[in-house]
Formats: structure tokens, C-alpha cells, sequence
């Protein structure tokens, strides 16, 4: 518990300094996002269905 407290902190933290740009968030992962894949999966969570322009130049 203490963990996730310390992180919802700095999450807080990023939300407030960058908070005019977009911050792209994905749950906790149950295990490491291995070979392309792995990280095929987390971008289709993090990004879902958007495009790539969308991704590379996001509105906050």
C-alpha cells in the first residue's frame, strides 16, 4: 500500500507540471510487456484505437 501511495503521488505531481499536455496512463501491469507482442498489447491499452498523427501530436 504504501507503494501505490508513494506512486499515485508523483502521478499527481507529472498531472500538475505537464498539465497542458497529454499524459498517456496504463493500468498496472500484471508482468513485463516482452517482444513486440508484449508491446503491441500495451499500446493498443494505452492509445486504444487512435492514430498515429493523434498519438505524435496529442490535444490535452
Amino acid at each position: 500500500k504504501k507503494m501505490r501511495k508513494i506512486q499515485l503521488k508523483f502521478s499527481e505531481e507529472i498531472k500538475k507540471e505537464f498539465k497542458d499536455l497529454k499524459i498517456w496512463e496504463s493500468d498496472k501491469l500484471l508482468e513485463e510487456p516482452l517482444g513486440i507482442d508484449g508491446l503491441r498489447k500495451l499500446a493498443k491499452e494505452i492509445y486504444g484505437d487512435i492514430t498515429a498523427d493523434e498519438i505524435l501530436n496529442p490535444k490535452p
